[in-house]
């Protein structure tokens, strides 16, 4: 009898200490910007019960690596949700941060993940539809979500898969509606949306984008003092040189006068109208 006590005291002790600290919820956050660039945000919100859940935590932050994230919340979905095998990430980080305590007297952490596409055209195919103005298809097939036998992509009810429009933008197909966007006449502008606790049947997004003048001015001289760069490295002396200083100060001074002159003046006025 003494012996059962003593087993079922223990058994009690172990589902106390490492039962509570579980994976709340995730997010994917992708950011899209102007230029066509992509970094990506995930959010893990981690549930512990009690201080020994804590103390685990902090232990799978000092190692701090998906697989010991994954072993300490018993959860095979602490991962990259970004296909690696069909798109090159880099420059990842795992961020934990300070576990925090609820109303309820709980306590939550957040693990933050970072990383950059290196490619963005292998998430987000870009199409030139005319100067300064392309459309971005999203390539589903490169998000790592579970699937139905169809092929489509499910979120729980604890996921959220976010994305993050430069200003501006207008969605011209998606399907289907983010939860924030619920059937509108396309095409609409919006710069985000999110989806969640969701079958994404026949997932497609299109997003229409008009780059900002200063910023077709940078990308444009971007590619030609680059040119002249790689001319200077096989060594065709002074007049190339000069060329790459004369095209330097074409380029300062046509964006000081987009940031600080007309263009500057037209937005100064309007902040003050």
């Amino acid at each position: 009898m003494k012996a059962q006590l003593i087993l079922l005291l223990a058994i009690i002790f172990v589902g106390f200490t490492f039962a509570g600290m579980n994976l709340k919820s995730h997010t994917l956050k992708i950011n899209l910007h102007e230029d066509g660039s992509i970094n990506i945000e995930e959010k893990y919100v981690v549930s512990m019960d009690n201080e020994v859940d804590v103390v685990n935590y902090n232990k799978a932050g000092e190692i701090n690596t998906f697989s010991a994230w994954a072993h300490a919340l018993n959860s095979s979905d602490v991962k990259i949700h970004i296909d690696t095998s069909k798109v090159d990430v880099e420059n990842v980080e795992i961020n934990p941060q300070p576990v925090k305590t609820t109303l309820s007297g709980k306590y939550v952490g957040d693990v933050l993940v970072s990383y950059d596409i290196a490619k963005g055209e292998e998430l987000f195919q870009k199409k030139m539809l005319k100067p300064r103005v392309y459309v971005y298809s999203l390539n589903p097939d490169v998000l790592n979500y579970p699937k139905t036998k169809n092929g489509n992509l499910i979120l729980n009810r604890d996921k959220v898969l976010m994305i993050v429009l430069p200003e501006g933008s207008e969605i011209v197909d998606v399907n289907p509606f983010p939860n924030n966007l619920q059937k509108v006449e396309l095409p609409t502008k919006a710069d985000m949306i999110y989806w969640n606790d969701i079958i994404l049947v026949s997932f497609r997004l299109k997003v229409m984008v008009e780059e900002s003048i200063p910023q077709e001015i940078s990308q444009y001289f971007g590619r030609l003092i680059s040119s002249v760069s790689n001319l200077l490295s096989e060594g065709d002396g002074q007049l190339l040189v000069g060329i790459a200083i004369f095209l330097g100060a074409a380029y300062l001074y046509i964006i000081t006068t987009f940031h600080g002159g007309r263009y500057g003046a037209n937005k100064n006025r309007s902040r003050t109208s």
